[in-house]
């Protein structure tokens, strides 16, 4: 039953997240989604180190509500902007192949993270919740440093600042 809460939850989350894209601004967004994917998934690795395995419902409600948490922070932000931002940052001769290509990456991440998950969580548990946090951080720095923010701008303007 959760499962499918959490799904209509995530359904509805990124119209929030699409509805202040243009007020917020597509980098503070980015950086705000991502880095409160870092903190929940430290968070759901915590709690699941130490409730994982127990009768604890309180823990289990805990971890839980963290998952949703999680979910929301992604929905929030990164759901609209990968759809957005990558076409508002490739320059016109480019888009098109751009586009394919990064779907093509994404969808064989996505791929092998869906069949790799499982194998770490047997091997590791709960520390691939640390492993997944550590790569959020460094997502955030990349986000920080290298994205270039493309609110209020043309596509002709955005490809002066990036050329």
């Amino acid at each position: 039953m959760e499962n499918g809460i959490l799904n209509a939850f995530c359904l509805c989350v990124p119209i929030g997240g699409t509805a202040y894209l243009n007020s917020i601004g597509r980098k503070p967004l980015g950086a705000i989604s991502v880095g409160l994917l870092a903190v929940f998934i430290f968070m759901i690795g915590a709690l699941t180190s130490v409730f994982g395995e127990s009768d604890n419902t309180a823990g289990i409600y805990g971890t839980v509500a963290t998952i949703f948490l999680f979910q929301g922070s992604y929905s929030f932000g990164l759901t609209p902007l990968t759809v957005l931002y990558p076409p508002e940052v490739l320059n016109f001769p480019v888009r098109s192949n751009g586009m394919a290509l990064y779907t093509q990456i994404g969808n064989l991440i996505g791929l092998t993270v869906t069949f790799t998950f499982p194998y770490m969580m047997d091997a590791i548990g709960w520390r691939t919740y640390m492993i997944n946090g550590a790569w959020d951080a460094l997502e955030l720095a990349f986000i920080l440093l290298f994205w270039v923010e493309t609110k209020g701008k043309t596509l002709e303007e955005i490809d002066e600042v990036l050329d």
